[in-house]
This record gives structure tokens, C-alpha cells and sequence, in this order.
């Protein structure tokens, strides 16, 4: 008996570290860029004065700091939603709500010309909108950082009882060994262009179960990668 609370005690210790570690990891880059950001952005002025930056180089420092606050608002609820899922107290706020409709709502709210949009489900739904909002931004963003460039393709539609949404790129793509593995906590691919997997997908995989869901990846190296969600319609059905 003592051996097993040894073992468990040195399992949480371990899962622990590992997420320190993680999150220190994921941390670093926004925080380091934001840094650079305004101590350059500090020296100037220090050397020339404010009225010296121009309102272009003014708009542009804003914008970027912008961004790395956002990434950096986003791991932190990533981290906090891991707490969360580690704790058991990862819960859902189901609701029912017009399909269609909150896919324009959200087509809306992210604007980009390398999105293309095919919505064709005019349903009522019973999901926690926010968190399956939280999946389909971060598949998107995983197909801006790692294909850049590419257009990206998102196909909603109904099949039976369950609602199939694929989220497409045409970039590098992902090797099918390491498919399964970029889906567990805290893992990344071997390749380059894995880098960042390891966090939002594991807490996306956890979301779509919470929904009786499945989410899966069709990708080769060269050909780009479609994650795709088949959720119930209801998360009442079985």
C-alpha cells in the first residue's frame, strides 16, 4: 500500500513537472518578443523623443504588442483549462443554438481573404458554443502558423445524427506517424513544422469527447492537413 501512494505521489510530482516545464516553454516566445518590443521601442524614445515615431511605426508597435498579448492571454487560459482537465473540474455549458447562424457569427468575427467558408447546416445544435469556438480557432490558427501562405478551407455539414467540420490548409502537412501523438498532452511531431502542437490540440481532443465527438487529421508531407470534428448533434444522444 505505501509502494502505491509512493507511485502516485511520484506520478503527480512528474505530470507536474512536466507542465511547468510546458508552460514555461510555451511562455517564453510572446513574453521574449513582447519584451524586445518595448525596450526597443523605450531606447528610441529615450534617444529621440516620442514626437519622433511616426503614427506608422506608432500603429505597428501597437499591433504587434497586441498580438503577442493576445498569445499570451490564450496560453494562459490553455494552461488554466489543463488545471482544469487534470482536476476534473472541466466542465461544459451546454445550449441549444441555430447552427448556421453561429457560423456566420463567427465567419464574421475572423476575417481573413485565406478563409474560405462552406456552411450548409441549418440546425439546432445542443454544444457549449465557447468551447467548440475555442476548437475551431485553434485548428485555424495551427493552419495560419504552420502553413503560412495557404488558403484555408472550412466545410460544415450534417450527416445522420452528428455535425462533420473539417478545417483544411495546403501547407507542409504532417507526417502520418505522429498523427495520434500531436492529439496527446504535452506532445509535439519530431518535424519542424510541429512546433506548437503539444497544448491546444490536447485540450481540442478533450473538448470534442466532452461532446461525445471525435476529432481526427488526414495529412502527408507536401499535401497539407484537414482536421475534421464529428460531433452529435445533441450531446444528449448516444
Amino acid at each position: 500500500m505505501k509502494r502505491t501512494s509512493e507511485k502516485k505521489l511520484h506520478k503527480e510530482l512528474a505530470m507536474k513537472n512536466e507542465f511547468i516545464c510546458v508552460a514555461s516553454h510555451e511562455l517564453k516566445t510572446p513574453l521574449t518578443a513582447l519584451m524586445l518590443q518595448v525596450e526597443m521601442a523605450k531606447k528610441f524614445m529615450d534617444a529621440h523623443g516620442i514626437e519622433a515615431i511616426s503614427p506608422k511605426k506608432m500603429q505597428t508597435l501597437i499591433n504587434r504588442t497586441h498580438q503577442d498579448v493576445l498569445r499570451l492571454s490564450r496560453l494562459v487560459d490553455d494552461m488554466m483549462d489543463i488545471s482544469r482537465i487534470h482536476s476534473g473540474k472541466f466542465s461544459m455549458n451546454y445550449e441549444f443554438f441555430n447552427l448556421e447562424d453561429y457560423m456566420e457569427e463567427l465567419k464574421n468575427r475572423i476575417t481573413s481573404d485565406k478563409i474560405r467558408w462552406t456552411v450548409n447546416a441549418p440546425i439546432l445544435v445542443k454544444w457549449d458554443r465557447f468551447r467548440i469556438e475555442q476548437v475551431i480557432v485553434n485548428l485555424i490558427s495551427n493552419a495560419e502558423r504552420h502553413a503560412k501562405n495557404s488558403d484555408i478551407d472550412i466545410n460544415v455539414g450534417i450527416g445522420g445524427a452528428h455535425v462533420y467540420i473539417s478545417v483544411q490548409d495546403y501547407g507542409p502537412g504532417i507526417s502520418p506517424e505522429i498523427h495520434e501523438k500531436i492529439f496527446e498532452r504535452f506532445k509535439r511531431g519530431e518535424e519542424k513544422n510541429s512546433e506548437g502542437f503539444g497544448i491546444g490540440l490536447y485540450i481540442c481532443n478533450e473538448i470534442v469527447k466532452h461532446h461525445m465527438g471525435k476529432i481526427s487529421i488526414e495529412s502527408h508531407p507536401g499535401v497539407g492537413a484537414n482536421f475534421m470534428l464529428q460531433i452529435p448533434i445533441s450531446t444528449t444522444l448516444q
